[in-house]
């Protein structure tokens, strides 16, 4: 009695012959048949299910409203583009990578922009800053501002920093909130002043070069440690984290 075991592999489809015969005893029988990709589609039921996907969706796809199209054509190129959502072609792997990549950057900078906003709310709610350093947010803020310029001017794609951007600004309101329920509203308008004007600053190569920025760029992540000290002594000094998220704690330690 004769069993065969089939392997597939990426480019071949091997199949080996285990054959027992009571004269010649056990003995094994190797051959190899490459397969095409039309002898694939007749074997695997996939293939079929992707024919009709690809019907179903291209009428769609190839009538996307322009500015659709042209966020797709930003993001991932011309040529990603039409294999991807044209063709709805997915045998690609650098387009499908690119395209990953793209995706979980939206989502992060999508997810960031409301990761602040449990500590937003508490504020409000409560009308109170206990437990809360201005000095933390204001030294987290510089080390933002500061990150965001050089991401900007070297050409980053923003979804590399927009998770960033979305976080400052956060922390620009919760800063404000602070000030204001602490009684201090000119410190609150000197700080919005100050910070817009080091923004400016920051962001505009006729007054901070490319050189200077690298160099501030660099202790950017020192004090982005150091923010968290003032915090760590607030609690420390008040006995309690007061009005302090643990939610918005959780996301700083990120």
């Amino acid at each position: 009695m004769a069993s065969q075991f089939g392997i597939l592999l990426p480019t071949a489809f091997c199949v080996v012959g285990l054959t027992a015969a009571p004269d010649l005893g056990v003995y094994f029988h190797l051959h190899i048949n490459l397969i095409t990709p039309a002898s694939i589609a007749q074997i695997n039921p996939l293939a079929f299910s992707m024919d009709a996907l690809r019907s179903t969706l291209q009428p769609i796809t190839r009538s996307l409203p322009a500015p659709i199209r042209d966020l797709g054509l930003s993001l991932i190129g011309p040529d990603c583009y039409r294999s991807l959502i044209l063709d709805i072609d997915f045998s690609n792997t650098q387009c499908l990578t690119l395209a990953l990549s793209k995706t979980l950057g939206i989502a992060t900078v999508a997810g960031s922009s409301i990761v602040k906003l449990p500590q937003i709310l508490k504020l409000l709610q409560s009308q109170s800053a206990a437990g809360i350093s201005f000095l933390s947010y204001a030294l987290e803020i510089s080390a933002m501002v500061i990150a965001l310029a050089y991401s900007a001017r070297s050409g980053f794609p923003f979804s590399t920093y927009g998770e960033t951007a979305m976080i400052a600004v956060q922390n620009v309101v919760i800063s404000l909130l602070v000030l204001q329920f602490e009684g201090r509203t000119v410190l609150a308008a000197g700080f919005l002043g100050a910070l817009i004007a080091a923004g400016w600053a920051l962001f505009n190569g006729q007054v901070v070069d490319m050189g200077i920025l690298g160099y501030a760029q660099m202790g950017a992540g020192l004090l982005g440690v150091a923010s968290k000290a003032p915090q760590i002594w607030t609690i420390w000094k008040e006995g309690g984290t007061g009005q302090l998220s643990a939610f918005a704690v959780s996301a700083r330690q990120d």
